[in-house]
């Protein structure tokens, strides 16, 4: 989901956001949602399982776009939502889980909606890490002026303090918010 998908304020309610977690247990044949504790309005965009979890009560962690974190313990049969340290900006996009069993989350830029009307101001995108299993999360300082476009993370399989942030260089106000919008309020303008 990017800025054209998020230009209404009605974006995260459940009248337009629709989705969850699914599994088959046969290679992809039939599907069985497994959304207790999330609900169905819950666009998830990444998803990742603890390999050092047991078998039959696997830890799995989703990023759900207009909600933030959540986890499971039991194989994706329930699960809680998992927020605390999470700023306002609830558009988790993609979670990623190091060999060192840090979790580190990714955040979009978002309209604000203040007071429920479009208008010029935004979120922007984040980075979080987790060293206590989402328990907890803690905003990373990636650029000078906290302005940030986030679109992948990875690590280094040698060395998972070595991160690699794929990030858009800039962005169109009118792309983020609505060309419509963005000329009513000032004018379009690129962002970087």
């Amino acid at each position: 989901p990017r800025g054209k998908m998020t230009r209404s304020p009605l974006w995260k309610t459940s009248a337009i956001a629709k989705g969850g977690i699914a599994v088959s247990v046969d290679a992809g044949k039939t599907w069985k949602p497994v959304i207790t504790g999330m609900g169905d309005n819950s666009p998830a965009t990444s998803i990742v399982m603890d390999t050092a979890s047991a078998v039959g009560e696997r830890t799995l962690y989703a990023a759900v776009y207009n909600k933030g974190v959540y986890k499971s313990t039991n194989d994706g049969q329930s699960w809680k939502l998992c927020n605390n340290g999470i700023d306002s900006n609830i558009a988790a996009f993609e979670i990623t889980l190091a060999s060192d069993g840090s979790l580190y989350l990714l955040t979009c830029p978002v309209p604000k909606f203040m007071n429920g009307e479009k208008g010029s101001a935004f979120y922007t995108g984040a980075v979080y890490k987790s060293t206590d299993g989402a328990a907890s999360w803690e905003k990373l300082q990636v650029t000078a002026n906290d302005l940030l476009f986030p679109s992948g993370l990875t690590f280094d399989p040698g060395d998972p303090n070595t991160l690699y942030l794929g990030c858009w260089a800039d962005i169109s106000l009118g792309d983020l918010i609505g060309l419509a919008v963005a000329k009513a309020s000032g004018g379009d303008e690129r962002i970087h």
